[in-house]
């Protein structure tokens, strides 16, 4: 199969959870004989040159893309949270485009990474890994201050997270979290062992 996985972070470097449980998957899925592209959505990695990890094509971002979804979404320019994760999210989504046909692509709810693939026109099934969506860390770290943009962005991510294709989770809490917020009811896989 062909797959694309759209992350924040991949190695080598390693910068959170998202990293770690897909620098263990998408090797072994590599070795397998799948051919697993990242798209690497990321500021700090903004036009670097595609590399080669384990047997995984890493493509990151690259600016002009970022350029262009920020002049598209410049309505969301005085909403600070917004303006800092759609573009990149869209800028994933534009350039996605051109690297040519995926049988699955598999995105996190981190960074609102799965919104542009969920309300767009697609030409493959899409699968949403849960995490920590921007929203959960806004609800857990400020629970004094639930309001402003981190309803907004709860309001966009329950509304558009049913719309996947498949939806798994690390846990069961998470998944239930999901469940609770806007029915969707996620597959439990738990992260790999390392070896």
């Amino acid at each position: 199969m062909q797959l694309l996985y759209v992350l924040p972070e991949f190695p080598p470097d390693f910068g959170g959870g998202i990293a770690t449980v897909y620098g263990r998957l998408l090797p072994r899925l590599a070795a397998e004989g799948h051919r697993i592209t990242v798209l690497l959505a990321s500021r700090e990695r903004l036009n670097q040159p595609r590399y080669r990890w384990h047997g995984v094509e890493v493509v990151p971002l690259q600016a002009s893309h970022l350029a262009q979804a920020e002049q598209d979404l410049k309505g969301w320019r005085h909403h600070a949270f917004l303006h800092q994760f759609l573009p990149l999210a869209w800028a994933a989504w534009l350039q996605a485009q051109e690297l040519g046909s995926f049988d699955v692509v598999e995105t996190t709810d981190w960074a609102v990474l799965f919104i542009p693939w969920l309300v767009q026109k697609r030409r493959q099934p899409v699968v949403v890994s849960l995490h920590g969506s921007c929203g959960q860390v806004d609800w857990h770290g400020n629970p004094n201050g639930r309001a402003g943009e981190g309803q907004l962005v709860r309001l966009l991510e329950a509304a558009i997270l049913p719309l996947a294709d498949g939806v798994i989770a690390n846990s069961t809490l998470n998944a239930d979290f999901w469940w609770q917020q806007c029915g969707v009811r996620a597959q439990v896989i738990p992260p790999l062992a390392e070896d």
